[in-house]
Formats: C-alpha cells, sequence, structure tokens
C-alpha cells in the first residue's frame, strides 16, 4: 500500500540528501580558489542543515528577524528604542556590538542558547513585551568591523535569518561594503526591511538616490524607513522614530502573516541553494580540470622523453657505440664469419667466460640512458608544475625533482625480466629437430645475449665511419641467429623481443610518471552525478510545495 508523503516532508528528505552530497565534496588542490571553494560548500551546508531543514519542520515559530548594519549606523541604538530598555550596548567606541544579543520572549529563551545560535556565542536576554510574541530580534555584530571573527558572525545570522532589517546611515549608505553584504542577503532572497538612519533634514535626496541604488541592483523593497538625525539619550531614540520597525515586527504576531514571512524566507533560501548547488558542482569540475590539466603536463614531458628512447632504439642510436666496440673486439675480423657453421658451439662455449660482460656492459648502459631520460622527465614536469600554484605547491619539498629512489634496482629487474622473455622466445623457436641441434651447439643463453645485441645495435641512422663497426656487428649477429634459425624466424624474434622491450619501458615510465598525475588526480574533487540529481530534486520537490 502506498503511504502518502506531504509535500513539506518531501522537500525535507531531498534536501538532507542533497547536504549529504554537498558534505562528500573535498577540495584537496592546493589552488589558489581552494579556499573560497570549500567556503562555498560550508556556507551551503550550513544553509542547508543550519537554517532550512529545521525551519521547514517549524513554519509557524517565531520569525527570527536579525538587525545587521555598518560600524556606526545605530543599529544597536534602534533595536534599544525597539524595547524600550538598553539591551545591547552603544557608544562611540567601534565596533560597539562585538557579540550578537538575542532579545527574545522568555519561553523561547532555550532554544537560543543551544542549537545553530551555540556557534556564535550569543547573549540572550529575555522578555515578555507584546513584539516578542511573534519575532526574536538579534541584533548582530558590524559586518564591516575590523575584527574578522565580528564579521563572520554577521555572515553566519544572516544565513538562518527569517528576516534581516538592514540599517544604514545617511553617510554610508553609498560604502561598497554594505551593498556586498546585502548582495548576499538578496541571492538568499531573505525578505528584507532597510532603514535609513540619521537622515539629516531634507534628506529626500539621499533616500532618493538609496533607493536608486536598490533598483539598480535589482533589490525588491517595499519601503525604507526613515529616521531622521537626533540626539541619543541614554542609548535610545525617541520611541516614535523607530514606530514603523516597530509595527512591521508587531505584524508577525498574526500566525498567518508570519507564516508568510516564513514561507518566502524558505523559499528565497531554497532557490539560493539549488544555484548554489549547480556552482558548487562547477566549481567541482573546474578544480578536477585544473588537476587534469597538472596531470596532463607531466605525461606529456614523461611520454616526450619515452618517444624519444624509442625512436633512438629503432635507429640504433640509444647504446650503439658502446654495444657495437665491444662486440667487434669479442668477435674479432670477418674470418669469424667465415667459419661461422663450424664455430657455433665453440661461441656458445666462450660465452660462458669473459665475454658475458657483453651482456652485463649493454644492459648497463641501456638503464644509464633510461634512467638519463626518466630524469629529464621529471625534471622538466617539476619545472613546469612550478609555474602553477597548486603545482608549485606540490612539488615543494618534495622527491618529484629527480625519478624514483628504487629507480636503478627496478629497471635492473625490468632488464632481467626481458632477457627472460627473449630466452622463451629462444625456446620455443628451437623445438623442430634440425634447429634444436643447431641451438644446442650455440646455447639457449648465448642466443638470447645474441638477440639483445641485435635490438641494441641496429644500423639504421649510422654514417661514415661508425657505419662499418655498428654494420659488422649487426650483420654478424643477424648471421648467428640465423643459421640456427633462419632469416624469417629471426625477423619474427627480434620484432617481438622489441616488442616486449618497449612495453616493459611503458610501463617503467608510467609508474615514474604516476608520481606526478596519480598524486594530482589524487587530490582532486570527484564529482557525483548524485549532487545535480540531489539539486534538481530540491527544485522539483520545492515547485510542488511552494505551489508553483
Amino acid at each position: 500500500m502506498q503511504r502518502h508523503v506531504s509535500p513539506v516532508a518531501r522537500l525535507r528528505a531531498v534536501l538532507d540528501e542533497l547536504a549529504e552530497r554537498v558534505e562528500e565534496v573535498s577540495f584537496e588542490l592546493p589552488s589558489t580558489d581552494r579556499d573560497r571553494r570549500i567556503e562555498l560548500r560550508d556556507d551551503l551546508t550550513l544553509s542547508i542543515r543550519t537554517y532550512l531543514i529545521p525551519r521547514l519542520a517549524d513554519l509557524d515559530g517565531d520569525v527570527v528577524a536579525v538587525v545587521v548594519g555598518a560600524t556606526g549606523s545605530g543599529k544597536s541604538t534602534i533595536v534599544n528604542t525597539l524595547a524600550g530598555r538598553n539591551i545591547t550596548e552603544t557608544g562611540a567606541v567601534r565596533p560597539t556590538t562585538t557579540a550578537p544579543v538575542v532579545w527574545c520572549h522568555a519561553e523561547n529563551a532555550d532554544e537560543y542558547r543551544e542549537g545553530p545560535f551555540a556557534a556564535v556565542s550569543p547573549r540572550v536576554v529575555t522578555g515578555h513585551e507584546g513584539l516578542l510574541r511573534g519575532a526574536t530580534i538579534v541584533d548582530a555584530p558590524d559586518f564591516d568591523s575590523v575584527v574578522t571573527e565580528h564579521r563572520e558572525i554577521a555572515e553566519r545570522l544572516l544565513e538562518i535569518a527569517d528576516l534581516c532589517v538592514f540599517v544604514t546611515s545617511a553617510q554610508r549608505y553609498a560604502d561598497a561594503v554594505p551593498w556586498e553584504f546585502l548582495k548576499r542577503a538578496h541571492q538568499r532572497g531573505v525578505p528584507t526591511v532597510f532603514v535609513i538612519n540619521r537622515l539629516p533634514a531634507g534628506g529626500e535626496g539621499v533616500v532618493g538616490d538609496f533607493k536608486r541604488h536598490l533598483r539598480e541592483r535589482a533589490v525588491a523593497h517595499r519601503e525604507v524607513v526613515e529616521i531622521e538625525e537626533q540626539a541619543v539619550v541614554d542609548g535610545q531614540l525617541p520611541a516614535s522614530t523607530v514606530e514603523p520597525v516597530k509595527s512591521l515586527l508587531e505584524q508577525l504576531s498574526d500566525p498567518v502573516r508570519r507564516h508568510e514571512v516564513l514561507i518566502d524566507a524558505t523559499r528565497g533560501s531554497i532557490e539560493d541553494v539549488v544555484v548554489r548547488s549547480e556552482q558548487l558542482a562547477d566549481e567541482t569540475r573546474h578544480d578536477m580540470n585544473e588537476a587534469d590539466a597538472l596531470a596532463d603536463i607531466a605525461f606529456d614531458m614523461y611520454a616526450d622523453q619515452y618517444r624519444q628512447v624509442v625512436r633512438s632504439l629503432e635507429d640504433g642510436t640509444l647504446i650503439r657505440a658502446e654495444v657495437a666496440a665491444r662486440w667487434q673486439k669479442f668477435l674479432g675480423t670477418g674470418r669469424f664469419l667465415t667459419a661461422l657453421s663450424e664455430r657455433l658451439g665453440s661461441f656458445g662455449r666462450s660465452l660462458s667466460g669473459k665475454p658475458k660482460q657483453i651482456d652485463a656492459d649493454a644492459r648497463r648502459a641501456f638503464a644509464l640512458e633510461l634512467r638519463r631520460h626518466l630524469d629529464a622527465a621529471a625534471a622538466r614536469a617539476a619545472s613546469a608544475w612550478e609555474l602553477d600554484p597548486a603545482g608549485k605547491t606540490l612539488i615543494a619539498n618534495s622527491l618529484l625533482w629527480r625519478s624514483s629512489p628504487d629507480l636503478d634496482d627496478r629497471l635492473d629487474t625490468m632488464l632481467d625480466e626481458w632477457i627472460i622473455d627473449i630466452g622463451t622466445l629462444v625456446t620455443e623457436q628451437g623445438q623442430d629437430r634440425k634447429r634444436k641441434a643447431q641451438l644446442s651447439s650455440l646455447g639457449v643463453n648465448a642466443a638470447a645475449v645474441v638477440a639483445m645485441v641485435v635490438i641494441f645495435a641496429q644500423t639504421g641512422g649510422l654514417t661514415g665511419g661508425e657505419l662499418g663497426v655498428a654494420a659488422g656487428a649487426a650483420a654478424l649477429q643477424q648471421k648467428l641467429l640465423e643459421q640456427v634459425f633462419g632469416t624469417a624466424v629471426v625477423r619474427s624474434m627480434v620484432t617481438t623481443a622489441r616488442t616486449s622491450l618497449e612495453q616493459r619501458m611503458h610501463d617503467v615510465f608510467d609508474a615514474e610518471s604516476a608520481r606526478f598525475t596519480g598524486k594530482v588526480r589524487g587530490l582532486a574533487a570527484r564529482l557525483d552525478p548524485r549532487l545535480d540529481e540531489a539539486a534538481r530534486a530540491v527544485g522539483a520537490a520545492a515547485e510542488v510545495f511552494y505551489g508553483r
């Protein structure tokens, strides 16, 4: 049997889901925008968890009216005048309000000492005034205070306000900071009462200019309360000066009017939450893109060095001088070619002695070349990262400027495994009777060493005197193998062995590159598609609840 879920319950449920998705977003990449992105995520969580979900559970409760203003605007004096007693400090020393003051009905005092208000450590003042039968008045610290904590408290209070009483003065209304603060109130969609305090006689021009500012910023307003400049006696103005504000607040004792304000406040806040959720998703994408860009730079540096190694291997220029010289010294003159068929056995036996050094020297030279290219890739990737704020932070005091400390051991292991691959190929190709006899004379290990040197001492790209040295070595190597396996099989073996080597080299370059790419991509935010889905669900549920 399908159970009916009320629209408000559905809205609260999808808001809770959205909050979970928002809380899961993590910005670890040390980019210049990291703090701003974290602030967006945390503020969004605050709006949902601290304001919307609790408020939607209590749409008939008292309206929380937060009185905000710049330093010296006179907001605390206005609050005292509304109360008819001094519940908050006033004076010439700025800022005067150093902690929020909550003026509420005595029956509601406990809820303002706990819950969302506990985080801002308010001073709670209670009373039984009729105005408090539908509203709680909060005097916030100045939002332009020189004390950072005061500004942060004012901003936090704005996020949990049902109604904002925005106080400015004839002298300060055009300042930039109040309008920045007001911009956030407008974005949040919180109903706002505007008060211009300390108007000089004939201040119609000030009021008109203030309203012009509101229109230009598309800030909706029904009226602007005007309070003329006059003497403050014992921290208060004449009661009549704040009567328009008091009247608006007293209307909240009517449950219908109070409900209307809370509906407007939550509707505006939900619209803002949906928009900011989309912004958070965009910021997550930007974070991912920044990480990917850094990773791509590092990847490209390693890919370029890998291509250079492969190119040098293909044209015989990687370690050809060392290999060719040692091979020629070992093989001696061309008379060896003449007696090749009779000397396979003795050649194989000789490789078990001193000439095995050829194998070690060739591998050592090859490993040194690989390390040179890998070190170059690390240095170039780190240099490129140093030009990016996030990259610069990541490489600071790191080992990324050079290859891994265990690289030499891994290169030795890689080449050992590759030689085993070649030995396996030789064994597989030497299974037929004739080849088996020839291979037995030469020896599997000897054949593997010969195949290795064939790959290391190609003649492509050589010129001049060097051609004679390498060409002779390469030709003799080729003949040795062809004597056993035949031309077609040797070509296939060499191709397979080269492919195996290139893949093993590729794995090493990938592992070294991953020190960069893995590090940065591991820090990047990951966009969970459920964040977008949850934001859309909130928008849809809000349309049902608010009847749009």
